[in-house]
């Protein structure tokens, strides 16, 4: 989802979108990236908790949801 951020994140300084998408996928509580390419120093939010909670609009941060496979 383009132009949304979601707050309550922990930053990470990534340089590529793939590094942050796999922290996400490596940690289990998260649900959720925020990424800014263009932000120096903070470029990759980890979220516990899906944009919906609290989010601001922005011009330049993606958010992307992680749907894990559901395990039986």
């Amino acid at each position: 989802m383009m132009d949304v951020h979601g707050f309550g994140g922990t930053s990470y300084n990534f340089t590529t979108l793939d590094e942050c998408q796999s922290t996400c996928i490596d940690k289990d509580a998260c649900v959720a990236i925020d990424w800014e390419p263009s932000n120096v120093g903070k470029t990759c939010w980890i979220l516990r908790s899906t944009y919906t909670e609290k989010t601001e609009h922005t011009g330049v941060i993606t958010h992307y949801e992680l749907h894990r496979p559901c395990l039986s």
